[in-house]
């Protein structure tokens, strides 16, 4: 996985120093100028044998004491990164970017009786680098017709049973990041030219999940149906963020 990492990295050093060359304009790191952007992202993905913790989250409605499924398939938080570059060729650009990025789902549990109160906390961390392509449409609008990104993810998955007399946490988390991609479309809206601008993207990611284990080793398959599935999350879905590009120079 390290091996392909440096050879994508290798890939968008040598983009970069082609851009710089033969670009009519460029941006963002070259040239004393750094552009940073912040903002909210949202992502659905499909869960594994996570999906069968769900079972466990029942809320009595009245009298009826039937449960009702959370299932485990959306998270939201944020994300901050770099933008390397972006190249103005004639009638489109070109950017590349660097991010990581943090996303969490909760949920829980309060049944009056003996029943404990019981607390998950699914979190998603990323790392990756993006290339985007897209063309002006107007002075202050610009169509990203794709967006594409290579990540680097890694999950944390936390159980808390509160009862009167005592706590139990149950911590568990992969082992290795796991490679995922995605790619998508956007906008871009400029604030102010080259120091400020609104970018919004919409797409797809394609990731998964495998193994996630305790501090000591210990296999989160706890459960006999849990065999049934071979993975954690079993890929990505729908994805959305919205982000603030400001830019200064050094």
């Amino acid at each position: 996985m390290l091996k392909f990492s440096f050879k994508i990295i290798l890939i968008l050093l040598s983009i970069n120093a082609f851009s710089i060359v033969n670009a009519q304009s460029i941006g963002f790191g070259c040239f004393g100028f750094v552009s940073g952007f912040g903002g909210y992202s949202y992502q659905t993905f499909q869960p594994g044998y996570l999906k069968y913790y769900g079972n466990e989250l029942r809320t009595p409605v009245g009298l009826n004491t039937d449960p009702y499924f959370q299932e485990f398939n959306q998270a939201k938080g944020f994300r901050v990164g770099l933008n390397f570059f972006r190249a103005n060729f004639s009638g489109f650009f070109l950017s590349t970017k660097g991010y990581y990025q943090v996303l969490t789902e909760k949920k829980n549990i309060n049944i009056s009786g003996n029943y404990p109160d019981v607390e998950y906390d699914l979190d998603l961390k990323s790392w990756g680098f993006g290339v985007d392509v897209g063309i002006p449409i107007t002075t202050y609008l610009s169509w990203k017709i794709l967006d594409g990104e290579l990540m680097f993810n890694s999950a944390g998955f936390k159980r808390t049973i509160n009862q009167i007399a005592s706590t139990t946490v149950n911590k568990y988390t992969n082992d290795s990041p796991e490679i995922g991609y995605s790619f998508g479309t956007g906008f871009i809206i400029s604030i102010i030219e080259g120091y400020i601008s609104l970018e919004g993207t919409a797409g797809y990611t394609i990731m998964k999940i495998e193994k996630m284990e305790d501090d000591e080793g210990n296999n989160f398959l706890g459960e006999p149906e849990f065999e049934t599935e071979n993975n954690f999350i079993k890929t990505g879905g729908f994805k959305a963020l919205i982000q603030l590009n400001v830019g200064f120079p050094l």
